[in-house]
C-alpha cells in the first residue's frame, strides 16, 4: 500500500511471487479505479458549491483516458477483443512498464 506507482507496485510484488504480484495488481487497480469517481463527484460538488455563471464542459468533467479505458474495459468483457489479442497485448506493454520501472 506504501508504493506509489503501478510500475513499481509491479516491480516489488512480483518479487516476491506469481500470486503477491497479481493480488497486489487488483489492489493498485482498484485504488486507481476509484480516482475518476472522487475526482468527478469532487468536481461537481465544487462546481455546485462555487460560480455557477460560467458552462459546464463536459471534457472538464471526465477526463478522455477515463472513457478510453472503461470502453475497452467493456469491449474486452463483452469478448469483442479476444482472449487471443490478450497475451500479445500483455507482451507488447511490458516493454513500457519495463522501461518505466527503469526511470
Amino acid at each position: 500500500m506504501t508504493v506509489y506507482a503501478m510500475p513499481q507496485v509491479v516491480a516489488a510484488a512480483f518479487s516476491v511471487s506469481q500470486v503477491s504480484g497479481e493480488v497486489a495488481i487488483l489492489v493498485k487497480l482498484g485504488r486507481v479505479m476509484f480516482i475518476g469517481p472522487v475526482v468527478l463527484l469532487t468536481g461537481l460538488y465544487m462546481r455546485l458549491s462555487g460560480d455557477r455563471t460560467q458552462e459546464i464542459n463536459r471534457s472538464q468533467l471526465l477526463p478522455w483516458f477515463v472513457i478510453g479505458f472503461f470502453l475497452v474495459l467493456s469491449l474486452r468483457s463483452a469478448n469483442v477483443i479476444p482472449g487471443s489479442f490478450v497475451e500479445p497485448i500483455g507482451d507488447v506493454a511490458r516493454i513500457p512498464t519495463i522501461w518505466s520501472m527503469a526511470g
